[in-house]
C-alpha cells in the first residue's frame, strides 16, 4: 500500500514537472528528487 502511494506521488510529481518545466529550475528538481528517494528509503 505504501509503495503504491509513493508510485502515485512520483507520477504526479513527474506530470507536474513536465507541465511546469519552464518555471521550475534544475536545483529545485534535484532537491525534490532527493526528498522522494529519502522517503522511499
Amino acid at each position: 500500500m505504501g509503495s503504491l502511494l509513493i508510485s502515485a506521488m512520483f507520477i504526479f510529481v513527474s506530470q507536474y514537472i513536465k507541465k511546469n518545466e519552464h518555471k521550475i529550475d534544475c536545483h529545485y528538481f534535484t532537491i525534490l528528487k532527493n526528498e522522494l528517494f529519502r522517503l522511499i528509503g
